[in-house]
């Protein structure tokens, strides 16, 4: 699924140059004006591993999810879907003040899970 890893460095270069010509960042998803408006915002567990495994895990990161947006930054969370290995949301959110809590939730649930399973250093997000 995640085919980066395993491109040549030609290829990679190929695909960074593809992003450029479409005026995307090279490694990153493309970025909007900064300002409240709705978006479909997706995030994925690093390489796509299944990392939220248990219905805890599942149900304890959808609830951050819909109270950090509506009671934090203030948002507005119309649906969201939390599955094993990535997340969807579509809300109505200040991209700055989003990107700036949903980094801090992604870091503190990593840390947290890789307490809990006894794995310290394994990239999550």
């Amino acid at each position: 699924m995640y085919q980066y890893r395993r491109m040549t460095p030609e290829q990679r270069a190929a695909v960074v140059a593809e992003r450029k010509t479409r005026g995307h960042p090279p490694h990153a998803p493309p970025h909007f004006e900064e300002g409240v408006s709705t978006h479909v915002l997706t995030a994925a567990c690093f390489e796509h591993r299944e990392i939220l495994t248990t219905s805890n895990r599942l149900e304890e990161f959808a609830q951050a999810l819909v109270r950090g947006v509506e009671q934090e930054i203030n948002g507005k969370l119309y649906a969201w879907a939390v599955l094993p290995n990535h997340h969807h949301l579509v809300a109505r959110v200040d991209l700055a003040a989003f990107r700036t809590w949903i980094g801090r939730l992604h870091n503190g649930k990593s840390t947290q899970w890789n307490r809990e399973d006894g794995t310290p250093g394994r990239r999550v997000g």
